[in-house]
């Protein structure tokens, strides 16, 4: 996580970017990060989406109302900045999310299979 964000501040972000050499002596990192990064209440489960990722895909821990884990996977979550996520919901066994299509100028909604 940790070179994630000195990755969107030094390299990604054209705002900050120029300001890098000035600011990255102001960052102080704790030795332990939030493991919630967001999560929902759909269809009886409870889906957190934590900050682990692998293979450009976000981990996601499902579990029952009583907090019993069912399942952890990995699913392909796109993010606007290293922050903020692009707009997403969950219903079904679905992960949908809406994303900006460079190309054609246009939103899409993508979905997945949450398996």
């Amino acid at each position: 996580m940790k070179k994630g964000i000195i990755h969107y501040y030094e390299v990604e972000s054209p705002y900050w970017k120029i300001r890098w050499p000035r600011i990255k002596t102001w960052l102080v990192f704790t030795e332990f990060f939030p493991l919630v990064r967001n999560f929902q209440v759909v269809d009886d489960k409870i889906y957190i989406n934590t900050f682990l990722e692998k293979n450009d895909k976000s981990e996601f821990i499902i579990l029952d109302l009583k907090g019993k884990v069912l399942k952890k996977t990995f699913l392909p979550l796109k993010k606007e900045t290293y922050f903020v996520t692009y707009p997403y919901f969950i219903k079904n066994n679905k992960l949908y999310q809406v994303l900006f299509n460079d190309e054609v100028e246009e939103w899409e909604l993508h979905v997945e299979a949450i398996k």
